[in-house]
């Protein structure tokens, strides 16, 4: 990783030296396009009084692995090395399934092999970012920035069967979460050709206080081509990663979410 990195420093560097700063022709840029999941994954650990469970949600309860989703990104520049960023998209996850291993409830009861159980996870991001470009010539930037990344989560279950022992007995819980959560960003852009350029764009966070600990990373790396002055199309990959980790009163919760896929966008700027 370490050789990796230093590759890379090597190249921006190389690219920086070879070119001159230059005052910037684009004011604001908008990306709307869809976000195809090739993989997701969702586990939670549960526990309490030291005895756990852990469950993925898309092998136990039939939730979607791969999904479609519509997403927005954009930004405005008001000089040429100050810009703010915007960014949006939901991740929509539901399923049903007849389970075929016995495990603990969220409130510490158990469930029995052969319920019939279903389950949703709702998932809302926006990001609002400030990015300085350290530095920005006529075919390189390079940009740090900091932000604020919203996540919105909405999680339920369902399920019907013998819980505790008792037969025909229904189990319905559901939480929501929705928080702030402060991010640290780097930009690279770099144009290949007049028409053609390529963007690499990561956000990382990690937080503790008190008994929650967390961190959020997000990767995309884009290739973009304009067909015209003003408008073009473009095509990349996203990855992304939530760890969050709660413990209080004897009870703790851990919850690990994987996004990975690619993305096809229109885009506009002037």
């Amino acid at each position: 990783m370490n050789k990796f990195n230093n590759y890379v420093v090597g190249i921006i560097m190389v690219l920086v030296l070879d070119t001159q700063l230059y005052a910037v022709d684009d004011t604001f840029s908008i990306k709307l396009g869809g976000l195809i999941l090739a993989e997701q994954s969702t586990e939670i650990s549960y526990g309490i009084d030291a005895v756990s469970t852990v469950i993925n949600l898309e092998d136990i309860f039939g939730m979607e692995t791969e999904s479609q989703v519509l997403r927005l990104d954009g930004y405005y520049r008001f000089s040429d090395v100050h810009r703010m960023e915007f960014s949006y998209y939901r991740l929509n996850s539901s399923g049903s399934k007849t389970t075929t291993n016995d495990f603990l409830l969220w409130d510490g009861r158990s469930l029995s092999a052969g319920a019939n159980v279903s389950s949703y996870f709702d998932y809302d991001i926006y990001k609002v970012n400030y990015t300085y470009s350290v530095y920005h010539s006529d075919k390189v930037e390079f940009g740090l920035g900091a932000g604020l990344h919203i996540t919105a989560i909405d999680l339920g279950l369902n399920a019907q069967g013998t819980i505790d022992g008792v037969n025909l007995s229904s189990y319905n819980e559901s939480t929501s979460v929705a928080a702030p959560l402060p991010v640290l960003g780097f930009r690279f852009r770099y144009d290949i050709t007049s028409d053609l350029a390529t963007n690499f764009n990561y956000d990382f966070f990690a937080l503790k206080v008190g008994d929650y600990k967390g961190n959020i990373q997000n990767t995309t790396i884009s290739l973009d081509y304009a067909i015209t002055k003003n408008f073009g199309i473009g095509a990349g990959f996203d990855m992304y990663s939530l760890v969050f980790e709660a413990e209080k009163d004897n009870k703790t919760l851990k919850v690990n979410r994987t996004v990975n896929g690619g993305m096809l966008f229109l885009s506009y700027q002037y």
